[in-house]
């Protein structure tokens, strides 16, 4: 669940916390039942025939009585027990150390990804290419560099690089450079625990702040939620998922879907934005085909 790249600061893009290719800003069903016109029509059907039952057991109409008077009818049997209530639902287990994948930092490591995104736009064969370089200096702070290609169709590829760091404790995003060679600081760090446990949320707050003065710098709180485990399926396949809810100060939420196990442990497979006051997602990038070389 690393953060994306910073151009993401510049299109709804939500980082994630495993490997470098988001950025600094928050760039985010459920299931209703109703009776559809089959079951109506048998509710009532059903309804006229139990009506229909009782009139015959009543000796039909309004027809007079005639002869010796019928019994008293017995005691009818007691009524069913109500039925049990369902099972709650089970709550999301897991802690968040298998989001994190250390070989991500090993310098010749490196992965790509596609991605299609749908909503807010709608494109296919977005390849993101991260290389994994080595350690070196960012804004005076030891961090892991990373090099970022984003090759869009129909538009110029662009490179970037991350500077971030990942200990035993927690995860730290430092800044980035940009494809024309400005570089972006999080001051002090965007930081994001390593360990959090299904529902716990941590609270990060950074200024960002472009070294050639281009932009004004801005303060930025992120609270990030740890969601749990969750089994999801998108175009590159099946995956045992970490789910985590990212939310700043203005309310701007957007969600990350990271790999828990398996060869691709620690890539993004899905980010969705939400803008909609429901909390529905309306941008989605999901991952098409996976590719990636762990040292």
């Amino acid at each position: 669940m690393r953060r994306a790249s910073a151009c993401a600061m510049r299109r709804p893009s939500r980082p994630s916390k495993a490997y470098a290719s988001s950025t600094t800003t928050q760039i985010n069903g459920h299931l209703g039942g109703m009776m559809n016109r089959n079951d109506l029509n048998r509710f009532g059907t059903l309804a006229l025939l139990s009506l229909a039952v009782s009139i015959a057991a009543c000796g039909g109409g309004d027809s007079e009585a005639t002869g010796a008077p019928s019994p008293a009818p017995a005691p009818g049997a007691a009524p069913a027990p109500a039925p049990p209530a369902p099972a709650p639902a089970p709550a999301p287990t897991g802690d968040s150390s298998a989001c994190w994948n250390d070989a991500m930092s090993t310098p010749g490591s490196s992965w790509k990804v596609t991605y299609r995104e749908r909503g807010l736009s709608s494109v296919d064969g977005i390849v993101v290419t991260t290389q994994t370089l080595g350690s070196k200096l960012f804004n005076g702070q030891p961090a892991t560099e990373s090099r970022i290609t984003t090759a869009t169709p129909g538009k110029p590829a662009e490179v970037q690089s991350s500077y971030a760091s990942l200990t035993g404790q927690d995860y730290r995003q430092f800044g980035w450079r940009l494809s024309n060679g400005s570089e972006v600081f999080l001051e002090p760090a965007w930081v994001t625990p390593r360990v959090m446990q299904p529902g716990q949320s941590a609270t990060s707050t950074y200024t960002t702040r472009f070294a050639n003065g281009s932009a004004p710098t801005a303060t930025t709180t992120t609270t990030t939620t740890y969601l749990g485990h969750e089994t999801i399926t998108v175009p590159a396949g099946t995956f045992e998922t970490c789910k985590v809810r990212f939310v700043d100060q203005g309310g701007g939420t957007s969600h990350t879907w990271t790999v828990a196990s398996g060869p691709y442990r620690g890539l993004d497979v899905r980010y969705a934005l939400a803008l909609a006051p429901d909390g529905s997602s309306a941008w989605v990038r999901e991952a098409t085909a996976i590719e990636a070389s762990f040292k």
